[in-house]
């Protein structure tokens, strides 16, 4: 029975990111017409709610793995990604008041993604602090602009955030020595790189 939990639990996370981004089509389908109602809000509570979740599943079980941290930051961009059409369908005045901010925050973000496959060969998946501040805010952000038709200071702080978490990213991977997940900060960057160095010497 216990097996049979674990077993279970192991693939709950996953499950969670696959919901995540199933809602993400089923918003932007519910968008198409350029009207969202109760029910966008409350799918869109509900992937945010999603994304806390899986991590503290994983953490809480100790069911973390490499994959399912990439799939989780995969997961949350196709996320943002649909919001951001979304918001060019139904609130399209946003979108041109915000033009060069959310053009900025996309650039750094492809900027953060060219750095780590030029470094790496693939994406990097930090999760940082700074990152999490960011979701928050997005969050904020979102759920105010389709629940309350209000983007204003809300807007403005996620993408002031955002661009920060993507530079620190940039910061992140120009510092590490190889490949890392849930790496929390740069400082946590030049201790990685630290730590190598010090490995090295003792081969």
């Amino acid at each position: 029975m216990i097996a049979i939990k674990k077993g279970f639990i192991r693939h709950v996370p996953m499950a969670l990111v696959a919901l995540r981004c199933l809602i993400a089509v089923l918003l932007v389908i519910d968008a198409l017409d350029g009207k969202t109602g109760l029910w966008f809000v409350i799918g869109f509570a509900i992937a945010g709610i999603s994304d806390m979740l899986d991590g503290m599943v994983a953490r809480r079980y100790k069911v973390v793995s490499t994959i399912g941290s990439a799939m989780d930051g995969y997961a949350d961009a196709f996320l943002y990604t649909c919001i951001v059409f979304c918001i060019w369908r139904v609130h399209p005045e946003i979108i041109k008041s915000f033009f060069i901010p959310v053009l900025t925050i996309g650039a750094t973000q492809v900027i953060s993604w060219l750095i780590s496959l030029f470094k790496y060969s693939k994406i990097t998946s930090y999760h940082t602090f700074g990152a999490k501040v960011w979701a928050v805010t997005l969050f904020v952000a979102t759920f105010s602009i389709f629940a309350f038709n209000y983007a204003g200071v809300f807007l403005w702080i996620a993408i002031i955030v955002g661009v920060a978490s993507n530079i620190e990213d940039m910061m992140i991977t120009l510092v590490t020595p190889y490949w890392a997940h849930d790496v929390s900060s740069i400082r946590g960057a030049f201790k990685l790189r630290e730590e190598h160095k010090l490995k090295i010497k003792k081969l």
